[in-house]
């Protein structure tokens, strides 16, 4: 389980978010390892978060390599991101 949290450049939050849901209509419908992919926004501020599920590695280096995903990452839109890879428990 991979959850990405951006917090957009002054003035971007807009335009990030549109490109945010155009990776996950990308991860939907043309990533069939792409297993679960959803989104939200923090409540009275702009950070955007992610969780995002893959059957493997290899499937999340495919998601990463899409166009979407590469001109997103290359806009420079984000002023702070993290990313951390979670193993999922049953508990």
């Amino acid at each position: 389980m991979i959850v990405a949290r951006v917090t957009p450049k002054p003035g971007k939050t807009a335009e990030v978010i549109d490109r945010i849901a155009k990776i996950k209509a990308n991860a939907n419908s043309t990533e069939p390892e792409c297993l679960e992919w959803r989104v939200g926004k923090e409540f009275g501020g702009d950070t955007i978060t992610t969780i995002e599920k893959y059957s493997s590695v290899e499937a999340f280096v495919h998601h990463t390599m899409q166009p979407a995903f590469q001109q997103f990452v290359a806009a420079d839109l984000v002023e702070t991101k993290s990313v951390e890879f979670l193993q999922e428990m049953s508990a």
